[in-house]
């Protein structure tokens, strides 16, 4: 079988009729394994086939559940499946058929993937399950995904110099993951930290946010200072749109591929292109950054550490540490960041890391 596109997957369920009880009108995507549907109120659904053990720990989202008396029509054939399902009336058919896609793409590719590698890796973007009621980024949110749009186009420059597709640049942001560092490969992690203060003054949410996560891992931290400002020119669509445009092929054309993996990353980070107008309302930052984007190797910052503590352990009241960091180190030259973003490129991308 040949991947089905998005655009087929959304008119799939337009054709759909909703469910009646237990009985769902199934329509294969993947025989055997994954159908579509829809519920009895029109909602988008998506049924993974297997017995509730073969998932594992199920994510905990909204419209995930399991459920083993299902009666799969036309056929009448009854069905245990991981039942998925969108509750957002207006963009259910978007939503649902972009998690699909990324489970039927990877079904297609390796049919013997059992359901809970499955699930580990179409976890990010299964957070759209989650988002019926957004709202647009916080300002804090906003500055964040800024900074890595920035850390972006650099990494896709370099790329460019160093033959390496838009893809596996996009393959290494990990930015809309809580849990994981902003770009990660193996071997190495790059956290992205963007301040306003005058100073590369930056927030750590935890004693372990820049430690190494494995003992051959190195990390490092871009730090980029902007401005903000309410008569500023450039706002974070304009940041947005900056990286779509360096997503092409080496013949110049968009890199189609590439820009459909960005997209849903900046969806389960939380930005939505139907929001734009809401952002170009918001205080926008001056061009130039008052604080250059330089890499700093997390070795050499005097930061807290967990030995930073009597006994190398936190005091036994104290369950989390957030602090401020001023980074006054030197930052990399030129030809040690090259050799470091070349190193981020090539090595191979973590598991989760999945286009």
């Amino acid at each position: 079988m040949r991947p089905v596109s998005i655009d087929t997957i959304v008119e799939a369920y337009r054709n759909l009729p909703p469910a009646s009880g237990r009985c769902w009108q199934a329509h294969a995507l993947i025989p055997d394994r994954l159908y579509l549907s829809r519920g009895e109120r029109g909602e988008h659904a998506l049924f993974l086939t297997g017995e509730r053990a073969s998932f594992g720990v199920l994510p905990p989202l909204p419209g995930v559940d399991h459920a083993s008396d299902l009666v799969a029509l036309p056929e009448g054939v009854p069905l245990a499946a991981l039942r998925l399902i969108s509750q957002d009336p207006l963009n259910g058919g978007r939503v649902m058929g972009h998690i699909a896609y990324e489970m039927a793409t990877r079904l297609l590719a390796a049919p013997a993937t059992g359901n809970e590698a499955l699930l580990a890796a179409t976890g990010w973007v299964l957070v759209l399950l989650g988002d019926t009621d957004r709202e647009p980024l916080s300002r804090e949110r906003q500055i964040g995904l800024v900074g890595e749009c920035v850390f972006l186009r650099r990494l896709l420059r370099r790329a460019m110099v160093f033959g390496v597709p838009a893809t596996e640049v996009v393959r290494r942001w990990m930015g809309h993951g809580p849990a994981l560092r902003d770009f990660v490969s193996q071997g190495l992690a790059v956290e992205v930290k963007t301040t306003t203060a005058t100073t590369r003054r930056h927030e750590i949410g935890s004693l372990e946010q820049l430690d190494p996560q494995a003992p051959d891992e190195e990390v490092f931290v871009f730090s980029i200072g902007l401005r903000r400002d309410a008569s500023a020119p450039r706002k974070l669509t304009q940041y947005v749109d900056d990286v779509r445009q360096m997503m092409v092929t080496p013949a110049g054309d968009p890199d189609a591929a590439a820009l459909h993996a960005f997209k849903l990353r900046l969806e389960a980070y939380g930005y939505r292109d139907e929001d734009r107008g809401r952002y170009d309302e918001e205080p926008g930052y001056l061009p130039r950054a008052h604080l250059p984007g330089a890499l700093f190797p997390e070795a050499g910052l005097a930061r807290l550490r967990l030995e930073s503590f009597v006994g190398g352990a936190l005091p036994a009241m104290v369950a989390e540490v957030r602090y401020s960091l001023e980074i006054t180190s030197e930052p990399l030259d030129a030809q040690t960041e090259d050799a470091v973003l070349h190193r981020l490129l090539s090595a191979a991308p973590v598991s989760s890391a999945l286009v």
